[in-house]
């Protein structure tokens, strides 16, 4: 909490204050943009995943894709049952608030949404990766939908994966872990808004 200095004209007093209520509003930003990065980081992922697949020896390239494709194939598989979860407890939530304020329903309709999405999006490229396996040019039918390009293009100009396919990727966790974050601030909003109302019943 500021302080105000009866000596100092109010104007410099005034600056001060917003000067420090700027300097906390970039810091707090800093601070969420740095956990955005740190829990999705969908950009940092894409280029190592990119690079490792890319700079594997020829011996051991094919091998390398391989346990992409074993490791992608069950996280996708958790997402959809982790996303399938959180879809059931958003509807089984609707039903349990009998009069909940407004937020809690925009909540959980968020939660609903995002859990489809996620199921749809992790469904879709758990058959896609089921497809490229049993593909005759695997390596490099694997390598293009990673990249967003020709992986020949990619060696020869180091060039960064496309934004689109590397948040492509990381899509179903991103939505998965947004579905459960709304679905928690619904319950947490209803919570409040029933003490809020027990309070002054009594």
């Amino acid at each position: 909490m500021s302080h105000i200095d009866p000596s100092k004209p109010r104007s410099i007093q005034i600056r001060a204050v917003s000067s420090r209520l700027s300097s906390n509003a970039r810091a707090g930003w800093l601070i969420v943009r740095k956990t955005i990065r740190t829990g999705y980081s969908p950009w940092d992922v894409g280029d190592s995943l990119a690079k490792d697949l890319l700079e594997a020896p020829p011996a051991e390239q094919s091998a390398t894709i391989q346990r992409f494709i074993d490791i992608k194939q069950r996280e996708l598989e958790i997402v959809m049952v982790s996303a399938i979860a959180s879809l059931v407890g958003s509807l089984m939530s609707w039903g349990w608030f009998p009069v909940p304020p407004y937020t809690t329903k925009i909540a959980l309709l968020c939660a609903l949404i995002h859990s489809l999405l996620a199921t749809a999006i992790a469904t879709q490229q758990f058959l896609l990766v089921g497809r490229i396996a049993v593909s005759r040019q695997r390596d490099r039918v694997l390598l293009s939908v990673v990249l967003g390009s020709d992986p020949d293009l990619y060696e020869r100009s180091q060039l960064r994966p496309r934004r689109l396919f590397s948040f492509a990727w990381q899509s179903p966790t991103v939505l998965l872990g947004s579905s459960i974050m709304f679905l928690l601030v619904g319950i947490a909003i209803h919570v409040y808004d029933a003490a809020h109302s027990a309070g002054l019943r009594a």
